[in-house]
């Protein structure tokens, strides 16, 4: 006689785990794209149009790539459904909200109001989401970094003001 054949299938909890098991298991035929992964940053991303310090584009790679960027690095688990699914609803918002490989295409106006959101977020803790922080504990910036990261971000905004003025003023 066969050996799976002798598997006792009888008690509720034996049937049950079955039943979980084989849903796990044919969810896993059913994975999301993963857009962009590891692609490198081209001549419209925000390190390429704003040039930011090296301490300020360490932090952003580290804490807003995997979210808010092209260059997406996917963990092992991004592989495991239905946490894949959860993992690409979240890069795919992300990068609708802000996409940092993308930034250089946004109008200069565009531009300062999303750094000021990127400020915001920062500060009030807001990013990265407690989710990703969960996984990846190196992603939290001290205060002295976060004063730089803000301190680069209103010098930043200040010189798009002023382009955004100088053109005010050359279009009249």
């Amino acid at each position: 006689m066969k050996w799976y054949l002798k598997l006792k299938f009888r008690t509720p909890l034996r049937r049950l785990g079955i039943a979980i098991l084989v849903v796990l298991l044919s969810l896993q035929c059913f994975r999301p794209a993963l857009d962009n992964v590891g692609a490198p940053e081209g001549p419209e991303s925000l390190a390429a149009t704003l040039h930011p310090p090296a301490e300020v584009s360490q932090f952003l790679a580290a804490s807003c790539y995997d979210c808010h960027s092209d260059s997406t690095k996917y963990p092992w688990y991004a592989y495991v459904q239905p946490i894949g699914w959860a993992i690409a609803n979240h890069v795919r918002d992300g990068k609708q909200a802000l996409n940092l490989s993308t930034f250089g295409s946004l109008h200069t106006k565009a531009q300062a109001q999303r750094l000021e959101y990127m400020a915001e977020a920062i500060v009030d803790r807001e990013m990265p989401l407690p989710s990703y922080r969960l996984f990846h504990q190196q992603v939290m910036l001290s205060e002295k970094e976060m004063a730089s990261v803000n301190e680069w971000i209103n010098h930043t905004q200040k010189v798009l003001d002023s382009h955004l003025q100088a053109s005010e003023v050359s279009s009249r």
